[in-house]
C-alpha cells in the first residue's frame, strides 16, 4: 500500500512544532505542575523585560539613542536594497 512520504506509520500527518510545544506544556502541567509554574513565572518575566517603554516616557538620551538605532537600522536597510540580490538555481540561456 502506498503511502506519501510526508506521513508518518499512523497516516496522520507530522505534528507541526507549535503542536509538539503544546502537547509538551500539557504534560509537563499535568506530571509536574511545580517545574510548569517555574517555567510559566520565568517566560512571562521575559516578555515583561521586552516590553518596550513609550517614547513619550523615555528620557531625551533615550530617545536620541533610539532615534540613532533606527537611522543604523534604516541605512542598513537601505544598503541591501541597493544591492543586487545573489540569485542561485536560476537558468540563463
Amino acid at each position: 500500500k502506498y503511502k506519501p512520504a510526508n506521513f508518518s506509520q499512523n497516516g496522520m500527518p507530522p505534528k507541526t512544532n507549535a503542536e509538539r510545544q503544546k502537547a509538551y506544556r500539557e504534560r509537563l502541567e499535568k506530571d509536574k505542575p511545580s517545574k510548569y509554574g517555574e517555567l510559566r513565572v520565568k517566560h512571562l518575566e521575559k516578555v515583561k523585560e521586552n516590553i518596550k517603554k513609550k517614547k513619550e516616557i523615555l528620557t531625551e538620551e533615550e530617545k536620541q539613542e533610539l532615534r540613532a538605532k533606527w537611522r543604523q537600522a534604516n541605512a542598513k536597510r537601505a544598503e541591501r536594497k541597493k544591492r543586487p540580490t545573489l540569485r542561485q538555481n536560476t537558468i540563463t540561456h
